[in-house]
Parts: C-alpha cells; structure tokens; sequence
C-alpha cells in the first residue's frame, strides 16, 4: 500500500479515536453513566489506537529510505558555506555540541547500528543580527529522498494542537489557589519517537 492510502486510512482511524475519547469525557459527566456503554467505548477506543499504531508502523517502515545521503551533502554544504566565516562555523560546531551533550541529537556509529530505527535530519543555519545568537541550528523534516518517499513530518500523525480551546485553559489556570509558570528552553527539541 502506498503512503497517500496509509494517510487518509490513519486520518479516518484518527478521527474515530478523537470522537471516542470526546464520547468518553461526556459519558464520565453524566452522574448516571452506564458501565457497559463506557467499557465498549473503551474496548472500541483500544481496538481503534492498535490499528493506528499499526498504520503508524507501516509508515515508519516506508520512511526508513536511506536518507543519509541527502543528510550527507547538505551538511558538507553548510560546512562549506560557514567556511567562509570561521567564528560562525564554530559557534555552529559548538551548538551542535551543546546539543548532543543535552541528549537533543546522538552520534550514530554506522557499523554498530542495532537494528532499530534511524532517520537522520538535515539541519541548517539561520543568521540573526543579535550578539548573543547569531546563529541557530534549524532542522529540516520536512526532507524527502524523492517525492515517493515519505519526510518525517509526513510520519507524524497530524493532531489538532491542545491549545486550541485557550478559553478553557485560561479558565483551568485561574481555577486553582495556585499557579506555576515556566519557560521551557529549547523544548522543541526534546521531542522524540518511539
């Protein structure tokens, strides 16, 4: 099956998980819920994830394109480029470094790979006129070997995001003796795939 069936089979299976879990959360607001109706729910909620977990799998599996290359010369590419500029070449480096010492990105050893799953995202630089910043590492998942093959972000199950309702955010926010506020540094980037 090829990757455009697997999609729109995934958005429709998605779209059922969302509709049980919103039955879900109606059902547990009634006081006088029925068990049976809120445990076939639940069994019809499992059986839908499992199949999305499945299609999720098979999409993977058609990601798994030998995107070193691709990955390989535009990195060369950046190298190149920065070249030109030596202190930013290294501040590159060094972003790159910082990176992979905070757990953001692994060196992978291309003769000791264990069978799982690896795709390697190409990344480039973004100049910003700041003295503190003057340049920061964008990486691009969007990358594809050929227009047959996936990118990673074609792999990624598209939801809608959860601040969506800020009304009932703000409302949730202010219900409560207490708040907490942070500022999650480079979050983004902690983002990852199992």
């Amino acid at each position: 099956m090829d990757l455009c069936k697997l999609k729109s089979i995934r958005s429709v299976h998605s779209s059922a998980v969302t509709k049980l879990v919103r039955k879900i959360d109606a059902v547990k607001q009634d006081t006088d819920f029925d068990t049976e109706e809120l445990t076939a729910t639940f069994e019809n909620l499992l059986q839908k994830q499992n199949i999305l977990n499945n299609l999720n799998e098979q999409i993977l599996n058609l990601a798994e394109a030998e995107d070193i290359e691709i990955t390989r010369r535009r990195t060369e590419n950046v190298i190149k480029k920065l070249s030109q500029d030596p202190k930013l070449l290294k501040k590159y480096g060094d972003i790159i470094a910082e990176q992979e010492r905070r757990g953001f990105v692994e060196t992978v050893d291309e003769k000791e790979q264990n069978g799982g799953k690896i795709h390697y995202i190409p990344h480039h630089p973004i100049h910003k006129e700041s003295s503190t910043t003057p340049i920061r590492i964008v990486y691009d998942c969007s990358c594809r070997k050929s227009p047959s093959h996936p990118s990673l972000n074609d792999c990624l199950m598209d939801t809608p995001p959860k601040l969506n309702d800020l009304t009932k955010l703000l409302v949730q926010f202010r219900a409560n003796q207490f708040a907490t506020c942070t500022d999650n540094e480079k979050a983004v980037l902690y983002v990852g795939l199992s």
